[in-house]
């Protein structure tokens, strides 16, 4: 890809060296055809032609900017996926493939099914009208009706449609979420708070079963807070993700943590089964 995007640049500044050298050519070509009045005919010409060329390179320059632009956007959005499955946040980038698949999908449903719903109602309305004395005027109507909403209706609202579904802030598998802070006592309890008494103890448990992407995430946004007084157990349903290494290292850190199989959501608890 950055490849791609060498060969981009360079083929670009080929491009602005030879419009400049056109628009040099043309500057003397105009030059030259003010010294030369009896062939005005002639050098206009050529000056229109030289014209004509630089305003080409000018689109083309365009035109190979805006690919370039669009270039580079694929590759930062590309570094931002890969850093993503180095920092083990593979999942969340599935989750957005499989989002924009999804929203690919929904988009082609809802334009054909708008597109059967047109076409139904219109055979609807012109067997309808081909019994009236006047079926010509109505299928003419129908058909102008018709003509109307696929060339305007149609693609107002899928525009209008996507415009709103992927311009949503709220996106699946997009986590907007701020960083742990310090937990700060509030000066305004000072004066109901004996002298010397201990903080309040707090108790917090995180059940996992194969979210090690997420695990210590969330064992670190507990912990950073540093709380005096709290009790914080991490139980593992037996993961096979390397959830169990995590929860070793911040051991010396929990109340108490453990790592084994146990009955989870299950609803066919052996009391249901026995009864």
């Amino acid at each position: 890809m950055q490849g791609e995007a060498m060969q981009r640049d360079a083929a670009l500044a080929a491009a602005r060296a030879e419009l400049a050298d056109a628009q040099h050519r043309a500057d003397e070509t105009e030059a030259f055809y003010r010294r030369l009045a009896p062939d005005a005919a002639q050098w206009a010409q050529q000056l229109a032609d030289a014209q004509s060329r630089a305003s080409a390179l000018q689109a083309d320059l365009t035109a190979r900017q805006a690919e370039l632009q669009a270039l580079q956007t694929t590759l930062r959005e590309r570094e931002v996926s890969l850093q993503n499955f180095v920092n083990g946040l593979g999942a969340l980038e599935v989750n957005k493939l499989y989002q924009r698949q999804l929203r690919e999908k929904e988009n082609v449903l809802q334009e054909l099914n708008h597109a059967c719903q047109e076409r139904e109602a219109v055979i609807r309305r012109l067997a309808a009208g081909s019994t009236k004395p006047t079926a010509w005027l109505h299928q003419l109507g129908l058909a102008a009706a018709a003509w109307w909403q696929a060339r305007v209706v149609i693609p107002a609202r899928t525009w209008l449609y996507r415009r709103l579904l992927e311009g949503f802030w709220m996106q699946l598998g997009t986590l907007h979420q701020y960083a742990s802070r310090p937990l700060v006592w509030d000066r305004g309890l000072n004066r109901t708070r004996r002298a010397g008494s201990p903080t309040l103890k707090i108790g917090v448990v995180t059940p996992s079963y194969n979210q090690g992407a997420y695990l210590e995430r969330t064992i670190r946004s507990v912990l950073d807070q540093d709380y005096p007084n709290l009790l914080y157990v991490v139980q593992d349903g037996a993961s096979t993700d390397g959830s169990a290494a995590i929860i070793r290292r911040y051991a010396a850190q929990l109340h108490a943590s453990g790592v084994g199989p146990d009955q989870g959501s299950r609803r066919d608890s052996p009391r249901d089964s026995t009864a």
